[in-house]
């Protein structure tokens, strides 16, 4: 996921799961079950398009690493055989020729590696009597060869990829329209009714529900959250600013940070919150256009 999309998914999915933890309220609305049903099963079909696609990127990566390092050491055990010879019959030129370093191989740009490689592999073949007595035989340099060719069709696969990874952000985009008109049409109108008798019920989805891209906004709040007696990070802590018209909030990531936007005033209302945890309210100053950093201790109950 794109992060509007992981944005988007992240509050959806943290609404519905407030929706569960509190079923003993929503079960008193028969109409309510079914409507949750139709998101929980669309939010499970977009975390599993997206594993799909995750999955097999991640597949080809590790399949293009596996062969680069094959390859790199295959072609600089090559390369310093070929040096060898070149000392042995005083040949610079050669010698200079197959100067590579492990880093330069390994480490390169891929499309160099290739190159490289071809550059080696020409060179022993060329030279493929003289390098008999050094182990170079045509098993060897065949074997050499496929190695090669192996890891350019590695290359050339997550490119490839990137068609089939646009139609799976389309089907996501798709996905998550569709869950957005669940909520905006039935889940959110359904949640008003439970406004008057469940007001904390209520406030805590709309905190959940509402999507906060963060990282794109200029005008935001950032810091880290650690438990103060051990200076630990702290996960999944609910920050909650609330401005003049709307309520923003996120949760924390596991190393603790967060960050997300904020209204302009000279003193924004923050409240960081966590089970376990004594809650604490600041007023954090910001600047129109620029972040500000609050970091912040809770202590244990």
């Amino acid at each position: 996921m794109n992060r509007t999309q992981n944005a988007r998914y992240k509050a959806y999915s943290l609404a519905l799961a407030h929706l569960k933890e509190n079923e003993v309220i929503t079960k008193t609305m028969p109409v309510f079950e079914p409507v949750y049903l139709s998101a929980k099963a669309l939010l499970d079909e977009i975390e599993q398009t997206n594993e799909r696609k995750v999955s097999k990127l991640k597949g080809l990566t590790e399949s293009k690493y596996q062969y680069q390092e094959v390859l790199a050491a295959q072609a600089l055990a090559t390369a310093s055989v070929i040096s060898s010879y070149a000392t042995k019959i005083n040949d610079p030129g050669l010698k200079e020729a197959m100067n590579f370093s492990q880093s330069e191989l390994l480490y390169g740009p891929e499309m160099e590696l290739g190159t490289k490689c071809s550059i080696i592999l020409a060179k022993a073949r060329e030279l493929a009597v003289q390098l008999q007595d050094y182990g170079i035989n045509q098993a060897y340099l065949n074997g050499f060869a496929d190695m090669a060719g192996s890891y350019r069709s590695s290359v050339h696969k997550p490119r490839n990829a990137f068609a089939e990874r646009k139609q799976a952000g389309m089907l996501l985009n798709e996905q998550l329209r569709k869950l957005l008109l669940i909520f905006s049409d039935q889940l959110d109108p359904l949640m008003l009714m439970f406004k008057a008798t469940h007001q904390e019920f209520y406030d805590q989805y709309l905190i959940k529900r509402m999507v906060v891209d963060a990282i794109t906004r200029k005008t935001r709040l950032v810091g880290l959250v650690t438990e103060k007696a051990t200076g630990q990070v702290l996960a999944d802590v609910l920050v909650t600013v609330k401005g003049a018209e709307e309520v923003m909030a996120v949760t924390t990531a596991e190393d603790g940070s967060y960050s997300l936007k904020t209204p302009v005033l000279k003193k924004v209302p923050v409240l960081y919150q966590k089970m376990g945890y004594k809650p604490l309210a600041i007023q954090a100053p910001v600047r129109k256009g620029k972040a500000t950093t609050m970091n912040v201790e809770l202590e244990s109950v």
